[in-house]
């Protein structure tokens, strides 16, 4: 359970960075993520990320985050989704996101993204995971 929910925040992360990730910024993302540079983001590396960008957003240090707090962060085509991004972070629909949510979530994308399930994700598995998403939703970059 604690793994899932290491998973889970970081994934939520992507989603708060911004997980419609423009091709050109992927690599750059991913590197980022890619702590040790071996390649593949684990749900460790995935956790610390997210950890860092919720932070971030929760300005008033409250634990969670609010829809005004992710605003105030969301940028580019984070900032276009912002009503489908918060239907899928705020699970209770309690206007907050909070850590179990963000965990929750995120493990379930990290899931989708590790298509292989060797509890690990390439460069090409988030490639391939974002072209399907962009398809499914009528998005073109």
């Amino acid at each position: 359970m604690k793994r899932l929910i290491i998973a889970g925040l970081g994934l939520v992360l992507i989603a708060m960075s911004g997980v419609a990730l423009a091709r050109a910024d992927k690599g750059a993302r991913f590197e980022r993520a890619d702590q040790d540079s071996n390649g593949v983001i684990t749900l460790e590396e995935m956790d610390q990320s997210r950890l860092a960008r919720f932070s971030k957003a929760d300005a008033d240090g409250s634990g969670s985050v609010s829809r005004a707090e992710l605003e105030a962060v969301a940028k580019g085509r984070m900032a276009k989704h912002l009503d489908r991004m918060w239907s899928h972070l705020d699970i209770d629909g309690d206007g907050e996101v909070s850590s179990a949510e963000s965990a929750e979530h995120g493990a379930r994308r990290f899931a989708m993204m590790d298509t292989d399930g060797d509890g690990g994700i390439t460069l090409e598995e988030m490639q391939s995971h974002h072209k399907n998403k962009r398809g499914k939703h009528g998005q073109t970059e």
